[in-house]
């Protein structure tokens, strides 16, 4: 196991963090709200450009503030000493998020007779709301999302609670505020972005490489943006 930099020496109280972080899970969910106004919009005007790169721009400024946040917190910087070694590690912890939440959409279709998440249904309805919507979200989820998340749910909040060595408090905590953060209908569908979470957040505390969980994250918007697609243009 390799022990990512000790948290930034700070007084400021508790409450304050989890302020905090109430504000940053806050601007995770504001960007995707900007798509409610692209209802039947199009590329046929201007219009239809000017919402994609609006849409666009507010996630590169969440992602800028989340970096900020991340650089303090942390004290490292986003991208250092990348290996080989660390895309391996990035396809193993992949392989681990696919294989639990297959098994735990398996159980989630036997208990709750439900083959999606609600949250991947709610995608779904998104991108068929228009071209403008679609195209919008797709570059955001698979370019855009994996940095905002990552730099918020386990940048920050694996660095500002907690002490360096409770490495399990860290991965708990970021899996579970990680699942709230997504549509869930019931308590499998939680736990599938709350695995997601606790792995993508492990990746990140035992390489100490930011990048590595972005990485992981990059790696599964991709396959899941891939197979949205299918089904939406199908």
């Amino acid at each position: 196991m390799t022990n990512i930099n000790s948290e930034k020496p700070t007084n400021r109280p508790r409450w304050s963090r989890i302020v905090e972080v109430i504000a940053l899970w806050v601007m995770v969910q504001l960007p995707p709200a900007l798509l409610g106004m692209a209802k039947h919009a199009s590329y046929d005007n201007f219009s239809g450009y000017l919402l994609t790169l609006s849409y666009w721009a507010a996630f590169g400024l969440a992602i800028w503030i989340a970096y900020r946040r991340f650089r303090y917190w942390s004290g490292q910087r986003l991208f250092h000493d990348f290996k080989w070694r660390d895309l391996g590690i990035a396809v193993l912890a992949y392989l681990v998020i696919i294989i639990g939440e297959s098994l735990l959409l398996r159980l989630q279709q036997v208990l709750y007779h439900q083959q999606s998440t609600a949250n991947n249904d709610a995608i779904s309805q998104i991108m068929k709301t228009s071209p403008v919507a679609l195209v919008a979200f797709v570059v955001s989820a698979i370019f855009l999302t994996p940095f905002l998340e990552e730099l918020v749910f386990r940048g920050v909040i694996t660095n500002i609670f907690f002490r360096p060595s409770q490495t399990w408090l860290k991965i708990i905590l970021s899996g579970l505020i990680f699942s709230t953060g997504h549509l869930s209908t019931n308590p499998i569908s939680f736990l599938v972005y709350c695995l997601m979470g606790a792995v993508l957040a492990a990746t990140y505390l035992w390489t100490g490489k930011q990048f590595n969980s972005i990485l992981v994250h990059f790696l599964i918007n991709s396959l899941a943006m891939t197979q949205l697609l299918v089904t939406v243009l199908h």
